[in-house]
């Protein structure tokens, strides 16, 4: 196998790029390049220039950290460094649910902005990281779709006619938009389940609503805003 060189892997996260360095998807993919994105895109908000001084404050208050770690953390230097010509070709390794789709259209926008003129190939992998379909990615239009729906907070009205953004994206802007509803399905959830043990209920969260792929600490922030504990 030749391995390339002039190629950026973009994993997910610390999760799938700690089991990328423990098992043999490194060498049968012929992997060399990689980081881990460590981003939730799909909560707080964000600037219009993605990565820049402004963008990274409003991450930080997001994630209640600091700006040093933020940019150990998210692999803002490494994305910097493939726009100014680093390499040619970025392959993507996401899987379906909708935190991954909005951090893949965040990080599809930012290539946008910037100007990228590499080739671009999204690996969408099941729970295991193995590869379900490799679907090939054309820029155009969707940092006007991303402005849209991260700033704006709305449903872009272009999308539904729009050819070149792939049916996965697609699913996960129409969960994104569901879960900045007031009183959106998560919510009316918990309203009903109001009784229950919290760290039971976010369990219950995670398994029902697997498709929104947020976490424990996420549905338990949500819990408390419920419960208004």
């Amino acid at each position: 196998m030749v391995i390339k060189n002039n190629v950026l892997n973009i994993l997910n996260g610390q999760c799938m790029y700690g089991h990328f360095n423990k098992t043999g998807i490194i060498a049968r993919n012929g992997l060399q390049n990689y980081i881990a994105f460590n981003e939730a895109m799909c909560a707080g908000d964000a600037a219009e220039e993605i990565f820049s001084d402004e963008f990274i404050k409003k991450r930080c208050l997001t994630h209640k950290d600091t700006y040093e770690n933020y940019k150990k953390a998210v692999p803002v230097d490494s994305l910097s460094y493939l726009l100014r010509g680093g390499f040619d070709e970025v392959v993507l390794w996401f899987d379906e649910d909708m935190f991954c789709q909005i951090n893949v259209l965040t990080i599809l926008a930012y290539l946008e902005q910037g100007d990228y003129w590499g080739k671009i190939k999204y690996n969408l992998v099941d729970r295991q990281f193995e590869i379900i379909e490799d679907i090939p990615i054309t820029l155009g239009g969707y940092y006007d779709i991303w402005h849209e729906v991260l700033i704006g907070k709305i449903f872009p009205k272009t999308l539904r006619q729009t050819k070149i953004i792939p049916a996965i994206i697609k699913r996960g802007i129409e969960l994104y938009i569901e879960l900045q509803k007031e009183d959106n399905e998560i919510i009316q959830y918990i309203k009903t389940h109001t009784e229950e043990n919290d760290m039971r209920l976010a369990g219950e969260l995670m398994k029902n609503f697997s498709r929104y792929g947020l976490g424990d600490i996420q549905y338990l922030e949500l819990i408390k805003k419920v419960k208004g504990a």
